[in-house]
This record gives structure tokens, sequence and C-alpha cells, in this order.
């Protein structure tokens, strides 16, 4: 096939933040270049080769062994990737796919694009089958990490939805790198699809070399199997997501991006940088290959991608056969042992070892081969010359390279190949974790084609610029303007876990966990406290967090972490944590709600990488968006890191509180020896209805003494009128050492405030415990079950609602005393309550506004103040409108609406991509030149209109209404026409109408008067409008000598047929006007009728009186 440049694929649901070859990396080193190899890189990228397999060498399990349990000749349905049940009517997502096989700089050759946290970070990270950790550059520490120049790190702490797991772990590589990490659950967005809580490893920037941090990738996405025994039970990220139920398959396939001519005589440098090929989690588009696809098992005690390739074929010889390939996205190349690399020169005619420096390359002409096959699975795939070779050698007399190298180490198996990017990007390698197989197929010629939406059989168009990649959607992130205390829309609760049979024996990594299903949406953030305690009296190491967040579910968390795990030493029952149960109180809020905030802080680091903390560790917290007025802070202790050394005391406190940030301060005092400490932070405005404060035994009895058994009573700061629901968690402790620690805490809560105990026993010291509560008003609850709702939600729906909009309203005006001037919306709290609503549906795109009165009450908005709001909120809050319709009964005013708006980029972003518009006023609004420019400048935004109906009355000069009403690009395109009360001229009309001749399908035209012309004329002209497949005419008049006529068909019957229309009968409707004679004062027709031959004959049939 010849290459194109616009052959390139591109995905319209997803893309890169901006374009890719813009980034600011080391110079590329390309290993061909304008038809001619470039030995020197290609010697470079071998050496890094060397250095990547070494480990792979002291794999003790690299040999040949047992496979997977399938059986390659059974017969499939190609479109089935993994013979295990599926996840039915789940999603695949799709990603554009870097290859970077030709650049000899970069270690791993494949590259996408993901979104980490929450707000999302976009990052790029490697592909890497050789490893199965995912872990992320990263600065942990602000002060200790520095920032990359033009690179992208990732920080938890900006992160809401980040959970520290209080573990490390190393990531290590055959290059003989070694990456420590620090593991986070965290929020992942791959296209459109959002993971809640997924494992990723934190990789301090301090800590990596010099060469990663100006390679192209911010981290590694390993997509292996974990070849260290401690980690075998690790699911990577494809596997979580097939676990969380997102994607169909466990699964993912490289759609290779056999799109660049390697050995044309020049390669554009920025097409080779673009996305070419295509990433696939899940299931994959038949479209994508041709044929079947050919499965081959894994040899699974590797816990590698390690496949039996059945045989190599030369120039159609037999060359090798029984061999074992090993699919590497880290290899350009495909390498060969000592061995096969000198018998393949062998089988091809002239080819000749290259004289070079470390002689691992050979050179061939490439009119002496036809192609070279792997058999895999029973199919022969191949490689033609320009895909084989790397490009000429001029100092060889413009033989080719080959892609077929050996390294100078070679430790492995004679017959094992190392299969690279080479022979990827020209197939598609589909690669399944529930079978242990992997599937390979030619790539479709028609996708080459079809990708860029062209048609494959038409000829090649001129070259052309590459098209730059769309913008990738992300998760919203909160506005950064400051808003009014807002309705909240939360749940609290809280639960208990325990053992059933109590264990004093030493145990150390106890991890209890509970899965706690709601449905909300969106995606909740979920905010964690430690309650109760059960430990015994070793070092205490326990943290409460949440994980596998979802809109149904979430997991909860209460572990305890033992010295085997964090020191790596052997098992101290002395030491070790031993957790005999917990509790642990939660709170969900949707992360769009403009009430709350959320987050969690953490202080130190777990021993012994962490020293002791001082008592003064103050931090500074920045929301993300500004509240309206200083907000309530509260703070949970969330996971602690003490030695048994001392008593154990760790204290949270909020101090400085404004609307932009807060300052806390955690830490221990006394002799207390704290290493690390975590809590959880919640944010709320301060509005009725929420409620948050603290109870502490210090508020019965001095922390100078201890005791078992305390409790006492808080009142609320405003009685609620019912009991509220509410959660607590703790704040301040002091345990003395040397004995378990055990607290209880119990509360009964009623209207006014709520009495508590917090309990302890057996030799338990208690000294000091205090909880930070928040309490909510019971119907909030019912509020937030609309979160369920809203992720769904499409149409708005606002009718006969004036006096709710105008609750609170009570005629506030930016000026008092101009009864036309602005309505100050933010006054009211009805029209507050509208703006919650629009601000939480989030995939809404269509609004309805019927029957709004001018009823004169205080408390009402008049309509012109209602549809103000409405403009106004859907601009705020940057949705996309669709389709729009406002219906008005009464008065409307233009002079009060809110004509600022219109300038506002925001609003034009808004509204430029509306296809529906119906406005529709009673007869109390008159349109005249004064006041019609708000209907003009919203109409002058509007590229893609394809229904509009209007309703309205003018009582100026006819001819305003076309020019101004109506744009000629308002009506390009246009596909149905609805218009009613107009008062209009014939050759206004008739322009109207005729601006939408080729598009128009629907036109409806009711109770006009028309003047300077006959609906005669009007009907002869429709006969040219060959789309148009529904027509209504109804009450139309004309104006003759100051008198009004309506349209009269004596001649027509109840239904008759239209002559040559096959039958076509038109629909009439009849009235009495005054006359005992039957009037026709509506005909309508629908489906593709001769319309020449309708409206002739209708045109024929009409008489006046």
């Amino acid at each position: 096939m010849e290459f194109h440049i616009d052959h390139i694929r591109y995905l319209d649901h997803t893309g890169l933040a901006k374009p890719y070859f813009e980034q600011n990396w080391l110079a590329p080193r390309y290993i061909g270049r304008d038809g001619e190899a470039n030995i020197e890189n290609v010697e470079y990228g071998l050496d890094k080769l060397n250095t990547r397999t070494g480990g792979l060498a002291k794999d003790e399990k690299l040999k040949p062994g047992p496979t997977a349990k399938f059986d390659p000749n059974k017969s499939t349905d190609p479109t089935d990737f993994a013979s295990k049940p599926t996840n039915p009517d789940l999603k695949t997502v799709e990603l554009p796919l870097i290859s970077d096989v030709w650049n000899g700089m970069e270690p791993i050759n494949y590259h996408v694009q993901i979104g980490v946290g929450y707000p999302p970070q976009t990052f790029y990270v490697d592909l890497d089958t050789g490893s199965s950790l995912f872990w992320l550059q990263s600065r942990i520490d602000l002060q200790a990490d520095p920032a990359v120049l033009g690179q992208t790190a990732y920080e938890p702490l900006k992160s809401a939805n980040a959970v520290d797991l209080l573990k490390n772990d190393r990531a290590k590589y055959g290059d003989g790198d070694l990456v420590d990490v620090w593991l986070y659950n965290d929020t992942v967005t791959i296209g459109k699809l959002t993971a809640p809580a997924v494992l990723l490893g934190a990789a301090s920037s301090s800590g990596l070399t010099t060469s990663f941090q100006m390679s192209k990738a911010n981290g590694i996405l390993g997509l292996g199997f974990p070849t260290d025994p401690e980690n075998a039970g690790r699911r990577n990220l494809v596997q979580t997501l097939y676990d969380l139920r997102l994607v169909k398959h466990a699964s993912f396939a490289l759609i290779g991006p056999r799109v660049d001519p390697k050995l044309a005589e020049k390669i554009d440098r920025q097409v080779i940088m673009q996305p070419r090929g295509t990433f696939v989690l899940g299931s994959v588009d038949p479209a994508y290959y041709t044929g079947q696809i050919a499965w081959c098992p894994q040899i699974i005690s590797t816990n590698r991608w390690i496949v039996k390739l059945d045989k190599i074929t030369i120039n159609g010889k037999v060359a090798f056969e029984d061999q074992l390939a090993l699919i590497d996205t880290g290899s350009a190349y495909i390498i060969a042992s000592p061995s096969n690399f000198d018998k393949t020169q062998t089988f091809i005619p002239g080819a000749t070892p290259l004289q070079s420096k470390k002689g691992n390359m050979f050179v061939f002409p490439g009119e002496n081969l036809k192609y070279v096959g792997f058999t895999l699975g029973g199919r022969q795939i191949r490689l033609q010359p320009q895909d084989f070779g790397l490009g000429g050698v001029t100092s060889q007399g413009g033989k080719l390279c080959s892609s077929i190298v050996r390294l100078s180490d070679w430790e492995f198996p004679s017959n094992l190949w190392v299969i690279g990017g080479i022979f990827l990007d020209n197939v598609v390698t589909i690669f399944d974790y529930d079978e242990r197989k992997v599937g390979f197929a030619d790539i479709s010629e028609k996708d080459l084609a079809q990708a860029a939406g062209k048609d494959p059989s038409a000829p090649a168009p001129a070259a052309s610029p590459p098209i730059a990649a769309p913008t990738a959607d992300a998760a919203p992130i909160p506005a950064t303007e400051p808003s009014k205390p807002e309705e909240p829309k939360v749940l609290a609760s809280d639960v208990d876990f325990t053992e059933v049979t109590q264990d004093d024996n030493a145990s150390g990594g106890r991890e209890f966990s509970k899965l706690i299903s709601f449905t909300q949406e969106p995606i909740p953030q979920v905010s964690v406290g430690i309650t109760n305690l059960n430990l015994g009296s070793q070092h205490v190491r326990a943290t409460a967090f949440a994980t596998e967040s979802s809109r149904d579910s979430f997991r909860l968390n209460f572990n305890a972490t033992a010295d085997t795990t964090l020191h790596e030493s052997r098992s101290n029952p002395e030491s070790d944590t031993v957790l005999r149960s917990g509790k642990a109180a939660w709170l969900r809020t949707a992360p769009n709600d403009p009430n709350f905030q959320v987050g969690r802080w953490s202080v130190g680091a777990a021993y012994p990488k962490g020293k002791y903390l001082y008592p003064d560790n103050k931090g500074t917290v920045k929301f993300s968006r500004p509240f309206a007025s200083k907000p309530k802070v509260l703070l949970w202790i969330a996971g602690m890191d003490f030695s048994k050394a001392y008593n154990f005391r760790v204290q949270a406190q909020v101090l400085d509180v404004t609307p932009e940030s807060f300052t806390l301060n955690v830490g221990p005092w006394g002799d207390s020896t704290l290493y690390k400490a975590d809590v959880t932070w919640i944010a709320h405005a301060d509005i009725p209805g929420i409620q948050s404060g603290q109870f502490s035994t210090e508020d019965v009895r001095s922390g100078g003494n201890w005791a078992l058994q305390t409790s006492g009573s808080t009142r609320f700061g405003t009685p609620f009128e019912k009991p509220p629901k509410f959660v607590a968690a703790l704040s301040k402790f002091e345990f003395g050492c040397g004995r378990n620690i055990t607290v209880t805490t119990t509360t009964k809560v009623n209207e006014k405030g709520v009495e508590w105990s917090m309990d302890s026993s057996g030799d338990t010291h208690q000294y000091i415990t205090a909880c930070s509560y928040i309490a909510f008003d019971p119907k909030l609850e019912s509020i937030s079950k609309i979160e369920q709702l809203k992720h769904h939600v499409q149409i708005l729906r606002v009718r006969k609602h004036n006096d709710v909009l105008g609750q609170g309203f009570h005629w506030h005006r930016m000026e008092e005393r101009n009864f036309d001037s602005c309505v100050d919306t933010r006054l009211s709290s009805g029209a507050q309550m509208l703006r919650d609503i629009l601000k939480g549906l989030v995939n809404c795109r269509s609004f309805q506004i019927y029957q709004l009165t001018s009823a004169w009450r205080a408390d009402y908005l008049l309509p012109s103040d209602a549809l103000s709001l409405i403009l106004e909120t859907v601009t705020d809050i940057g949705l996309t409108v669709k389709s729009f319709e406002f219906e008005c009964l009464g008065f409307l005013n233009p002079k009060r609406l809110q004509m600022r708006l219109y300038q506002q980029p925001a609003f034009i972003a808004a509204w430029e991509n509306l296809e529906e518009l119906r406005l529709e006023v009673g007869s109390k609004l008159v349109l005249r030149p004064d006041n019609i420019n708000w209907v003009q400048d919203l109409f002058l935004h509007i590229k893609k209109l394809k229904k509009l109906s209007l309703h309205t009355t003018y009582g100026g000069s006819r001819s305003v209404i076309g020019s101004l009403l109506c744009p000629p690009t308002l009506l390009e395109g246009l596909q149905e026409l609805k218009l009613r009360g107009l008062d209009i001229t014939f050759d206004m009309l008739s322009t109207l109408i005729l601006r939408c001749r080729s598009s128009l399908r629907i036109l409806s035209l009711s109770k006009f008067i028309l003047a300077a012309g006959t609906w005669t004329q009007i009907l002869t002209e429709l006969g040219t409008f060959k789309s148009l497949e529904d027509f209504t005419i109804e009450g139309l008049e004309e104006e003759n000598d100051e008198k009004f006529f309506l349209i009269h068909f004596p001649t027509l019957d109840a239904n008759p047929v239209v002559p040559g229309s096959g039958g076509q009968k038109l629909k009439l409707k009849y009235g009495e006007p005054g006359s005992k004679e039957k009037v026709l004062i509506g005909a309508s027709f629908n489906g593709r009728v001769e319309m020449d031959r309708a409206v002739k004959f209708l045109a024929e049939s009409v008489e006046y009186f």
C-alpha cells in the first residue's frame, strides 16, 4: 500500500494534551533516517539493550517449561479475545499509541498518556511488558524532591483521592536500575474511563537518574507479571480494571503503527513522533486486523510474555523450528542468539557481517530478500524488506542493514528470540492475562486508511500537515471563583470492623477490610478517620483508608503493618503491631460539591526511614477553590507510627482558617516518639444544616490521671429540628506505653446535642481522648439522593417555578430605584437552589423552561429575571448547551436581561454549539427595534442550529425581523423550522424559508398575518424544497385593504388525495369562522410526497372571501 501522511491513525474520543513532538526532551537519535541506517545510533541502542537484558539472564526460570492451559488448535471465534466469560456491556478503551522504535535514545519504545489524581494530572508513561509495577516520577517531599524542568511530577499531596498505604517497594529492571517507590492508591483516568483507588508507586525525583528525568516518559506502566515472589499476588493496572468491572477483558493490545515508509527518500520527523498506533484495553475491534488471530500459549514458568515460536521462514525456506519468543516493548530490534544470528545470514544471498565496532549487525542486498515469516500459533506473519530492514548503509554499497541483531553478552538459551518494536510495529499484538496467551494478527490495510476518515478505494490525496490530536477528556475540575454557600449533598456514617475471635497472640501485619455499597454520581471522595482501637502493647503502626472507590461502593481498610514489612527484617513478636479490632468513621462527598473540600495530609515517614517528629509540624493547605466565606475545618486521625518506648501521644489542630486556605499542626507532645501521622481534613461551608465541633475527656476530667471510662455531653451551637446525621473520629489521644491500647467511642445523638463516652478496658491507661464530629440535617440525606441520578440526567425541565426561583428574593436589585435594572440573582436563595441543581447535572445538555408567569408578588422572579438567571448559570458552570426551550406566559422585559453575558467567552462557548432553539412568549411581549437585540445577540453566536421554533409577535417595522431575528448564517443547514404568530411581509418570509431550501425537512407556519403578498406564492415556492418531508399550515391570514382574510380551500374534501402522489392524503382541519360554510384553517401532510404536485394542488384550490 502506498503511504500517505493522512493515513496516520487518530481517535476521535481521546488524544494527547498537546502535540507530542513539541515536548522538550533530549534530542532523538534515530537508527534510520531518510532511507539510510545510522550505524552509530544502532550500536548505541544495542549497548542499552545489553544492560536491559542483563537482568533476564539472572532469571532462573528463563528456560523451557509448561505452557498455559490453552489449546491453540481449537476453533475459536476471531472476535473472542478471551474464552473466559466477559464482563458484559463494559468498556473498551482506546488510546493513541506513540511509537519510538526508531529513536535509539528511548529505553522503552511505546508510550501513552493517562491522568492520575483528582484533580487529574496528565502523564506520559512507558508501556513495559517486562515489569508489573505502575509508578510515576514524583515529588513526595516538595522541599527534598526538586522539580524537573519540562517534566510533570506526581504530587500526592495535591490529589484529594491519594491514600498513602504506608508501604514501600523497589522496581528492578534489567539494566540494573533500582527504583524505590512509596505505594499509594489514587484515581487513574484512561481516556474517558476513571478507575478509583489504583495501586501506583511514587518514585522520588531526587532518586531518579538524569537520563530518566530527561526521557519522554514521566513513569512506567508495567504490563507484565510480577517476577518477585514477594509480589506474586499483585495485579497490574489492566487486571485491576477488569477486577473493578470497568473493561470487557483482562487484556490489552498494541495496534502497530505501520504507516511510515522506512525506506522513503525523506521522512517527516513530526509525523514519526505523532501518535501513530492504538493502545487498547479490553476487546479489540475486528476492523483493526484481517483474518483470524493466531493465539500462542504463554510459557507460564517464566512469568514473562514468552511464547512458542513454531518456525522462521526466510525466502520460503524454513530456517528455524521449535524456538521461543520473548515479546518485549523495550527492544527495538529482533535479537537472536549468536548461532541463530550467523545462521540467518546463510538464507539471504549476499548477506555479510557489517564491519563495525562490535560486529553485531549484518547487511544484505534488498533485492535478495522476499520476506521473513514468523509462524506463531500456526499462523505465518511476514515482514517485507522495507519492514525488516533498518535502511541502507552507504559504506556497504547501499545494502540494507538487518533488524535482526545480536548482543555482545548472550546468556540465554540459543533458541530464544527477543521480538521487539520492528516486529510489533507491523502487527496487532494482544496480551491476554486470564488465558495466559498472546495473539497476533495482520494489521487491516483498510484500517490504515479509514482511521483518518478516508475511503481506501479513493485516489490518494496530496500530502498535508499532520492533524493535531484532539484534547483528552478530563474529570471536571472545581471552579476557582468563590461561590455562595449551597445545600450540601453528602452522607455520613460509620462502620465497625471487628474479628469474631479476639486474638491475644502477636501477629503483625493485620489487614481488615469491608466493602461499603451505595450509589452516587459522580464517583465520591471518601474521608476516613479512626474511631475505635484495640491494639497490643507493641509498636503502634495502624492506618485507616478507603480503596476501590466507585459509584457503587468503596472498600474501607483498617491495617496494621508488621516490622517485617517495613523494616525488611525477621518477624519480631516483641515489636510487631498487634491489631485485634478497629472502627473507622467515613464520610463521602461529591467531588464537585461547592460546600465541601476534603483531603489527606501526612507528616513524617514510617520507621526506619522516618525520624521522630517534633511537636511543631505545621503545614498550609490551599483549597482548590476558595470558599465564599471562612469555612469550618475539622481533622480526623487516620494513621500513626509510634515507638513503644514512651506514651503514645498525638494531636491534630486547625489554625488560621481563611476562605482560601488553613494551617494545621499535627504532632506529638511530651516524650512521645512519633515517626509518621496521617490526618483527614474536612472543610465545609459555614451554613445552616451543617455543624461541626469537638468533644474530649478533658471536658470532664484532667488529663493528668488515667481512667478506663469517661463520658459527657456536648450541645450543638444551634439545635436541629430532628436528630441529625452524625459521625465522629479521633483527633487527639494519649495512652500509656507498655500496655494494650483500647478505646471504644459511642455516641447518642438528639436534636440538641450528643451524649458520648470513650471507654477503655483491660490494662489500658487512657489519659486523654478527643473526637472531632460533623452533624447534618436529616433532610440533607434525601437531597443527597439526587446525586444518584445526576450523572444520567440529560434534560432539565423547569415549569411554573417563578415562586421557587424567587424564594428569598424580595426585589433586591442592583439599582434599588430603577425598575428596569438587572436583578442580582445571587441574593435569591431560590435562584441559588437552581444553580445548585444545574451545577450537579454535568451531562445535562437540554433545558426546557415552561410557563413562567408574571404574577405580581414580591417573592416571584419575573420571566426576564428567570431567563437571565438560567443563561448566566449555564455560562458560569460551563455546560455545553445542545437544546434550549423557553416559554413565557407573561411580560418579558428585555431591558432587565443580563446583556453583558453575550460578550463573555464562556457564554459563547456554552451556546455556540446549540442545535435546537425554541422561544415562545405571550402576547405581552412585543419585539421592537429597541428590544430585539437580546435575541439577535444570542443568534449571532449559534453556528450549528438544526431546529428553530419562534412564537412571538413583532410591533415594529416588518423589515427588521428577518435581518435581526434570523441572520443568514443561522438558517444555513437548518432542518426544522416552526414559525408562529409573526407579523411579517411576504418578501421577508420568502427570504427566510428560501435560506434553508437545501436542508429543510420540517416546516410549520401558523397564525401568520402576511403583508404585501399571497400565500399562493409561498406554497408555489415550496415546490423547490426537495428535502421537505413534513409540512403544516394553520390559521394563515393575509392583509388586504386593512382587512384580514383566512385562507379558504372550498374545493377540498375532508381528506383529499393529492393527484399523482401515489395516494398520499392531506390531513385537513376545518373550522367555522363565522359563516355556515366550512373553512379550512389548517393543512398538513408528512412523508416524501411529490412536493411540487401537492403544493400546486393546494395553490389551485385556494380562494378568498
